[in-house]
């Protein structure tokens, strides 16, 4: 019993450091225009715009996928996983559209 529960406090920190390293990983401070996923991508010798710096963003479809990959994470640790990720991109869809809604 205190093994399962140790995997379920595991699994959700994790989720959460791997949302927390994707927000990082993909976000452009509209001051500088520097994003971070981008300087790895061109590190690494990719492209992180299908355009040159137009196009699909790369950068932004990894991190999308790694936010994804976190909530789906955390939700199997939980007794109705299904439901709880419904919930969870329910609820980041909500929390982005508010974001963007207010920040313009």
């Amino acid at each position: 019993m205190l093994e399962n529960r140790r995997k379920k406090i595991l699994f959700r920190s994790l989720s959460v450091l791997l949302i927390a390293l994707s927000v990082a990983f993909g976000f452009t401070n509209r001051k500088t225009g520097f994003c971070l996923g981008d300087a790895i991508f061109t590190q690494l010798g990719l492209p992180a715009w299908s355009d040159g710096s137009y196009g699909t963003h790369y950068t932004a479809i990894f991190a999308l996928c790694l936010i994804l990959l976190a909530l789906w994470l955390f939700s199997a640790t939980t007794s109705q996983s299904r439901r709880t990720f419904r919930w969870l991109v329910n609820g980041g869809i909500i929390l982005i559209a508010l974001i963007n809604f207010f920040a313009v």
